[in-house]
């Protein structure tokens, strides 16, 4: 039986699970900054400037928005308080996403159970069929659109990308309401979208008038679509399965693949391009990336298992071809492996435990 406890224990003693704190609290004070001071030169300059600046804000915004992935992830800081105060920072409080709603998506939906069906929330890409399975459970005026429309709007859709993240988040948190299941963290969530509200609508509303709503939904509409270049040609045209099968790792590997990033993108993505890398061991801090990737390349080469790139111009090529033919695409049976994989790392359950217990030291004061 094929082990991976040895890549782990590689990569320990190489240094790649060494968290970066520091380093990463002085990129988020740089990243905010940067985008509050372009954001006041937008406000105060003459209007032909305002464009140019809101297109450069969105290279301090983006990746301070994505940092708050890691502390979701728990790569951030050795102190789970911290990381949970990033992701609540980062996501709810300055991009007005959930991190209840995020962290049961994106670490145990996704994480989990990486393009399978009606276990991978990344899969529901309404009014779009991310296959043939759910375009057979599409009403007909939605198939005509699958059919005939999907590739051409794929692009525009995801200017509503973060819109949707944000209506999906809403509805994660009036469900568990529903249900009884209001806890602290529940609590901190509420406050922190609240407070996004307030710092991006209410306040410029009084300071700077209806028109700062326009600069709000612009930048937030732009937002979507480089989030979509970023998770989309790392799983997109890859195998979707019918059920998970036995062998999680060899499933993380063959649903994944790495982006190659050009120029400035590796900073701007903050280790996303690394996705295989992310998949196996979503706690490496984007950091000690350059320390993780060379060895888990020899280790998928000496275990003849799958190490997937993709260049990020034909990543976005492959990612609209797919889904404009996706709604003729079937689901596949992913068969164990004949030789089982073991993974030894935290499940994506126990960092939400851990993300409990930090939430519950967020709203008494203790570190």
């Amino acid at each position: 039986m094929l082990d991976i406890s040895n890549l782990k224990l590689e990569l320990e003693e190489a240094g790649a699970f060494e968290k970066c704190e520091a380093r990463t609290w002085v990129k988020v004070v740089f990243l905010l900054s940067g985008f509050g001071l372009l954001t006041w030169g937008a406000a105060v300059l003459p209007l032909a400037a305002t464009a140019l600046l809101l297109l450069v804000s969105l290279l301090f915004l983006v990746p301070a928005v994505m940092l708050g992935h890691e502390g979701g992830h728990g790569s951030i800081s050795n102190s789970d308080f911290r990381n949970s105060l990033a992701l609540y920072l980062l996501f709810p409080v300055m991009a007005g996403k959930g991190a209840q709603y995020w962290r049961h998506k994106h670490n145990v939906g996704h994480h989990e159970h990486p393009n399978i069906m009606d276990s991978d929330p990344d899969l529901n890409l309404w009014p779009m069929a991310s296959n043939a399975t759910a375009y057979r459970k599409s009403p007909k005026i939605q198939q005509w659109f699958q059919r005939n429309l999907q590739g051409w709007a794929l692009w525009p859709l995801t200017l509503g990308l973060v819109w949707s993240m944000r209506y999906e988040s809403f509805a994660h948190l009036a469900r568990d309401a529903w249900h009884g299941r209001i806890t602290r963290g529940w609590w901190v969530d509420v406050f922190s979208l609240f407070l996004h509200y307030v710092v991006w609508v209410v306040i410029p509303i009084y300071f700077l008038g209806p028109l700062s709503i326009a600069y709000y939904v612009v930048v937030w509409s732009l937002v979507g679509p480089i989030i979509a270049t970023i998770f989309g040609p790392a799983h997109m045209n890859l195998p979707i399965g019918t059920q998970a099968p036995a062998d999680n790792l060899r499933l993380q590997l063959l649903v994944t693949r790495n982006i190659n990033l050009p120029g400035i993108l590796p900073y701007m993505y903050i280790g996303l391009g690394n996705q295989i890398e992310h998949h196996l061991f979503p706690k490496i801090p984007h950091q000690r990336m350059h320390i993780a990737i060379p060895i888990v390349q020899r280790w998928a080469a000496a275990n003849d298992v799958p190490y997937q790139t993709i260049d990020w111009a034909t990543g976005w090529l492959d990612m609209t071809r797919y889904i404009r033919d996706a709604w003729q695409l079937e689901t596949v049976v992913l068969e164990p492996a004949s030789s089982p994989v073991t993974i030894n790392r935290a499940e994506p359950d126990n960092e939400i435990a851990e993300a409990d217990e930090a939430e519950q030291r967020i709203t008494t004061g203790a570190v």
